[in-house]
């Protein structure tokens, strides 16, 4: 494990995260990371802001809904997710799919926001987790898994309930969630993006 001290207290990260310099213009505070597998490129950053710009940790609706007003045609929310921390801090997420078109290298990138409430400040974390290498290929694997846990039936039929808001099921705009994003292939796909990520949420809000 990684220690950082934002402010006196002391942040808790993974030690596959590898700290990068900064910049001129970054925020004071700020910190920057990178890691790297066979399947993504991630960075890592966070900062402290006052308390009173953050996200309502009790708010999970109204986080939904101001995501889902934000959100672009080739995007698509993935999950929001709210509770306290191993060492009792309120924290609030969300994560968000955003399709790249072929000219910046195509794949998936999947973004985090997280607020998590520490003494005299909020510490908000954003995580890009960017698909690298062959990309699709948990969509592929998982399509033909959905297929045969429907019993074999064809594709089409897979794949009219292959698209589905998390949290909203009225909600048909953009590019939404499929079921391969779901939490239960990420132990199949330790490589993805999506897998990384959550690993990263877990860790953090296991350990802080």
């Amino acid at each position: 494990m990684l220690n950082s001290i934002v402010l006196n207290e002391i942040v808790v990260l993974p030690d596959k995260l590898v700290q990068l310099g900064k910049r001129p213009g970054d925020p004071p505070n700020a910190a920057f990371y990178a890691m790297e597998s066979a399947q993504s490129k991630d960075i890592v950053q966070y900062m402290p802001i006052a308390k009173e710009n953050a996200m309502d940790y009790s708010d999970l609706k109204g986080l939904v809904d101001g995501v889902h007003n934000e959100l672009g045609e080739t995007q698509g929310l993935i999950e929001v997710l709210n509770g306290k921390t191993s060492k009792g801090k309120d924290y609030i997420y969300s994560i968000i799919k955003s399709a790249l078109p072929p000219q910046r290298g195509g794949g998936v990138t999947y973004t985090l926001c997280l607020d998590v409430d520490f003494e005299g400040f909020c510490l908000r974390v954003m995580g890009f987790f960017k698909e690298v290498g062959i990309t699709g290929i948990r969509d592929s694997a998982c399509l033909e898994l959905e297929r045969r846990k429907s019993g074999y039936g064809s594709i089409e039929d897979v794949m009219h309930n292959w698209r589905k808001d998390p949290c909203d099921e009225n909600y048909t705009k953009g590019n939404l969630m499929n079921l391969s994003e779901q939490r239960e292939y990420d132990e199949a796909f330790p490589d993805h993006p999506l897998s990384l990520l959550r690993q990263f949420t877990d860790f953090f809000t296991s350990n802080n």
